[in-house]
């Protein structure tokens, strides 16, 4: 017996400086353990965790047959505990036509999409598992295990109890795996650090991702399934497609010469909004349950909001001091239908997006229209933060404007938890879910549909879905980079609490107390501010970087092309001259010249290097070596269609100064 608790003092030394060395942020975790629930027992030649209690223990029998059953578990089919890292879409040829915008997106990806689904099929096996997840560890002593099976190269290890990860230490040997494997972390963590915790995960080997095994621990929840599958169907190149991206990098090319770009990157002048309170108003549940107030109380606030509660705010004569559109799918031009749009906003400041619909942005043509680039850069060092959705974009831009005081109103990122609705109840996306399927785990990948729990704003607990969270996400990371100390922001929302903000109930506000805003002195001073912070015209040093953007594609070009000559004849061979030529590509980000086409490329290989590395990583492919010609085919035609749209454009822009 001494010689056992020697054993697991040295296992839990050794873990201990594996994790201080290369996981810092775990070994702080595990300092400030200030309770004890469990006792680790050994029993009859086995380690085994009693709760103290209850007296029950977490295993019941040998730990180590556990390990040996969940390994046995495992395999390497391709339907049988994976999760789909992406959706493939069928019947391209016949669907076609009737592709919106978001699925026209993807349009160079579905003759590669197709010609894996004829090849393969969906009980086929791998030949080697890249990455595998284990959610919920107990004592660890099945991750070896499995390891021994499998010999993944990326783990990425989820456990939700602090002191039980703690006791694993003295058992499992995670310092050993350092050599040999990369080990991911998420332990005892929140949606928001586990979703930045998987999302890395994710983005190392992405090739891999077409299909991601996983154990389950029996004792663990299956919670993180369902969080799991939201950040899987919140991936960037899902729900903004690599062509859709194309477009948007491009778009803004129709407005730099004739409209006002405004640089929104950092905080306008304090004495603007000094000891004036801004409102926001999002499109959520919670709009429409506080329209009454709003009716009494908007004179003595700063408006700003989403564009798509125009129509709304226009029967009841509220005019927004500012609203923002961001939106570049074509159904959005419905939101301005049914009222005369732009006699309403005549008076109101109007900040759009650079993917705003050309008609939506030429029906405005005053000067009070401001302009924003999102990570194109064509004028130097002009930015904006630009979050998921319009209304987290709302959140960012009414704390650029510097004011003390920002109230949230209609930003609830969640379903509303009776009705079940997902925004105010006259919005035009609004979608109703079926809340007595919220805890159902789904086989289906949905970004609107799935619903999962998060920490609620005036409740523990609250129902959202992928869409509502990737907001919630962003705010996490990007109000902490602009929020200064001296500013509030209290979220007035019965939705989800939002990172950095402070729950406040409506009827505390004394409207008693805020005096009527003198609304035209403030605007003409915000609109004097904007137009100092923007340009109407590229100098020419930025025509100049235009022009290196071509040398950039290319660069691009002729790497495509050496790669065409490469040997088509052996997988192995072919998969290792591809993945150069990805990682050839992805090295030429950084400059300011590159950054947009490589962003695009990289969305796009997410998709189809997955692809293709999954069809080559199938057992019952036959034929290898005839697929591959045609199987490049497709994935160099469509990195040629990108390089040629961009160039092509560009060079049509450059063409007209």
């Amino acid at each position: 017996m001494q010689h056992i608790e020697q054993q697991a003092q040295e296992c839990y030394q050794k873990n201990s400086e594996f994790l201080q060395k290369y996981h810092p942020e775990i070994y702080t975790k595990l300092q400030y353990i200030t309770t004890q629930n469990y006792d680790l027992e050994y029993l009859d030649g086995y380690f085994d965790v009693k709760q103290l209690s209850s007296g029950f223990y977490l295993y019941q029998q040998n730990s180590y047959e556990v390990a040996a059953a969940l390994a046995d578990r495992v395999n390497f089919q391709k339907d049988s505990n994976v999760f789909e890292g992406f959706p493939l879409y069928y019947g391209f040829e016949k669907h076609k036509e009737n592709f919106d915008d978001k699925i026209a997106g993807r349009e160079g990806l579905y003759p590669l999409m197709t010609f894996y689904l004829n090849h393969t099929k969906p009980n086929d096996s791998m030949k080697e598992i890249e990455k595998f997840i284990f959610i919920g560890v107990g004592l660890a002593t099945h991750i070896p295990t499995i390891h021994n099976k499998i010999k993944a190269r990326s783990y990425l290890i989820i456990e939700d109890d602090l002191e039980l990860f703690h006791l694993s230490l003295f058992v499992t040997p995670y310092y050993e795996f350092h050599n040999i494997a990369t080990l991911y972390f998420s332990i005892a963590e929140d949606e928001n650090h586990f979703s930045n915790t998987a999302n890395k995960f994710l983005e190392d080997s992405f090739y891999a991702n077409r299909y991601l095994k996983y154990s389950l621990f029996p004792a663990h929840s299956k919670t993180k399934i369902k969080y799991l599958q939201n950040i899987l169907a919140s991936q960037d190149f899902i729900t903004f497609p690599y062509r859709t991206l194309l477009t948007k990098y491009l778009k803004p090319l129709e407005f730099l010469q004739t409209h006002r770009v405004l640089n929104l990157s950092k905080h306008l002048n304090k004495k603007i909004l000094e000891n004036k309170p801004i409102l926001v108003l999002g499109a959520g549940p919670s709009f429409t349950k506080h329209l009454e107030w709003l009716k009494i109380a908007h004179e003595k606030f700063i408006i700003i909001s989403v564009a798509s509660l125009s129509k709304t705010l226009s029967q009841y004569n509220i005019h927004p001091d500012i609203i923002l559109h961001i939106d570049g799918f074509a159904s959005v031009s419905k939101i301005y239908e049914g009222f005369n749009a732009k006699t309403f906003l005549e008076k109101s400041i109007k900040i759009f997006g650079p993917f705003t619909p050309t008609d939506i942005r030429e029906h405005f043509t005053d000067e009070k229209l401001f302009m924003l680039e999102e990570n194109t850069y064509y004028h130097k060092n002009f930015f904006s933060y630009i979050g998921s959705c319009v209304g987290s974009t709302a959140i960012l831009d009414s704390v650029l404007l510097n004011a003390q005081d920002i109230y949230l109103l209609g930003t609830d990122f969640a379903i509303d938890q009776t009705s079940g609705e997902s925004h105010s109840s006259t919005h035009i996306t609004k979608k109703i879910s079926d809340l007595s399927k919220k805890d159902e785990i789904s086989n289906t990948m949905s970004f609107r549909g799935n619903l999962f729990p998060v920490k609620g704003n005036f409740t523990k607990k609250v129902y959202t879905n992928s869409l509502f969270h990737t907001s919630l996400q962003a705010l996490y990371n990007l109000i902490p980079q602009i929020k200064e100390p001296s500013q509030n922001l209290y979220n007035l929302n019965d939705g989800a609490a939002i990172f950095g903000t402070i729950p406040f109930h409506i009827e505390d506000i004394t409207l008693e107390q805020l005096p009527k805003l003198n609304k035209t002195s403030i605007q003409n001073k915000l609109i004097e501010e904007f137009q100092d912070l923007s340009k109407s015209k590229l100098s020419k040093e930025d025509i100049l970087s235009l022009k290196k953007r071509i040398e950039y594609v290319d660069k691009i070009l002729n790497l495509i092309q050496i790669h065409k000559g490469t040997p088509k004849s052996n997988p192995q061979t072919y998969l290792y001259s591809l993945l150069g030529l990805v990682s050839d590509i992805l090295k030429l980000q950084g400059a300011r010249e590159s950054n947009n086409i490589i962003t695009v490329y990289y969305s796009y290989f997410h998709s189809s290097v997955a692809i293709i590395m999954d069809l080559f990583n199938t057992q019952e492919l036959k034929n290898e070596k005839r697929l591959i010609k045609k199987v490049d085919k497709f994935f160099i035609n469509e990195l040629i269609v990108i390089a040629t749209i961009y160039k092509k454009t560009i060079n049509s822009f450059l063409e007209t100064l």
